[in-house]
């Protein structure tokens, strides 16, 4: 059985960052069929829904001018509420991705192993060639795509590995001690 998959991207004035995502997103070799797109509009005065209808498989627009403040991890948190995919996963709008297997690769551990909560790949995300910022070129680099202050507070990748397969690692952490990752795929029970 292939397993649906639910992919959110929070989105506030992102329509030159979507024109680069998109396309790589429509690279992808993992049934299209099988994904659901969920693009979050937060109060975008650019074309950033413009770019993503017709894409889109659900687009949910908010008026963050009648709150204060509408912070990227609401959004997310109102994606995962109107997802219905098997497995889930939260992608920046400012990303794009370079292999047309990620979204592959992030499934296969856990279609082949129904005790895994979470993978996170060695995946490259970029930004266009002479534009960006250095974090994000670093965290898609580091092997857990971390954040440098928590790669420097949390465990080792080594320290956690408990089996090396052909095309992953399988990972062991305790509640005290988990190295964040950034770009990790859940199920979504």
């Amino acid at each position: 059985m292939v397993p649906t998959v639910s992919i959110i991207i929070p989105a506030h004035n992102e329509e030159k960052n979507l024109t680069r995502l998109i396309p790589s997103l429509k690279d992808q070799s993992y049934p299209r069929q099988k994904i659901e797109y969920i693009f979050i509009d937060d109060s975008s005065d650019d074309g950033t829904s413009r770019v993503v209808k017709g894409f889109a498989d659900k687009l949910i627009r908010i008026n963050s001018r009648s709150r204060v403040n509408n912070s990227i991890e609401y959004n997310k948190g109102l994606g995962l509420r109107k997802a219905t995919g098997d497995l889930v996963f939260w992608m920046d709008a400012d990303m794009k991705v370079l292999s047309r297997a990620c979204i592959q690769l992030l499934v296969k551990p856990l279609t082949e192993d129904q005790n895994i909560t979470g993978s996170y790949a060695n995946f490259h995300l970029s930004v266009r060639d002479g534009e960006g910022n250095s974090l994000l070129r670093f965290i898609s680099e580091n092997p857990l795509q971390q954040d440098p202050l928590y790669s420097f507070l949390s465990p080792s990748i080594d320290s956690t590995v408990v089996e090396k397969k052909d095309d992953y690692w399988l990972c062991k952490y305790t509640l005290e001690r988990i190295p964040p990752a950034g770009m990790v795929m859940y199920r979504r029970k």
